[in-house]
């Protein structure tokens, strides 16, 4: 629970609402499982978080219906706690659509670019981290602005190691489908990275660093970032780009 793990940390350092952090927490995450329930289906993942995908279990059409019925209960969440966000949670959604049909479109094709990389990362994950971030204010703002872009940062920093995770062999342990990156011909940032010297730390933290930098008229809210970023984030790209 990443993103919610974010509304919780800055929504403490904003003094918003913990309801309606809460809240908006809740519905993110709901956000979040209905793209993995229609993503498991489209790469033909078998395995998320430890378990058989849902549409394993069930097939396919279940898992798409249950991650759309997923998806109108995060608009509807947001409609309450956070009505000014809910044009911006839309734009997030399409954000995502749009990245995934990008790589989509590309798959096979050896010829990808750091650009290219860069821009489907922002928009599969950094998207609805910015999102998370923006909403962990009261009200529409310079900061809640200033937070979105921190979390987009935030997103493709985390998107980025997610790609080298993909290369372990180690199912049990990351509770998921591994591999199906290059099953499905995606190229991604480990696809860079093998005709580079480049070790993937240089790459991914001065994205977080840019993340941090984005709030810096806010110490108080940027220590808090900074905080999340050591205790929550930091250790999983470690472990997901250590070879």
């Amino acid at each position: 629970m990443l993103r919610a793990q974010l509304i919780e940390t800055l929504g403490k350092a904003t003094h918003s609402p913990r309801k309606a952090c809460v809240s908006a927490a809740a519905a993110v995450e709901m956000l979040h499982a209905a793209s993995l329930l229609h993503d498991d289906v489209v790469d033909g993942g078998k395995l998320r978080r430890g378990s058989p995908a849902l549409w394993i279990t069930h097939g396919p059409k279940v898992a798409v219906l249950m991650g759309d019925m997923l998806l109108s209960i995060a608009f509807a969440k947001i409609a309450r706690t956070h009505p000014y966000a809910v044009s911006i949670l839309a734009q997030t959604l399409r954000s995502m659509c749009d990245a995934e049909m990008e790589q989509a479109s590309l798959e096979n094709n050896p010829h990808i670019s750091w650009d290219d990389c860069l821009r489907i990362a922002r928009g599969k994950t950094g998207s609805l981290f910015g999102f998370s971030a923006y909403i962990a204010t009261k009200e529409p703002s310079p900061l809640a602005d200033a937070l979105q872009t921190a979390g987009i940062q935030l997103g493709i920093a985390y998107q980025l190691a997610d790609d080298l995770l993909d290369r372990k062999n180690a199912e049990p342990a990351f509770g998921k489908t591994l591999g199906t990156d290059a099953a499905t011909g995606k190229y991604t940032l480990a696809n860079l990275l093998d005709n580079s010297n480049q070790a993937p730390e240089t790459i991914i933290q001065p994205i977080l660093h840019e993340s941090l930098q984005a709030l810096s008229h806010w110490p108080a809210v940027q220590q808090a970032l900074q905080t999340y970023i050591q205790g929550t984030l930091q250790p999983l790209i470690e472990t997901y780009t250590t070879a």
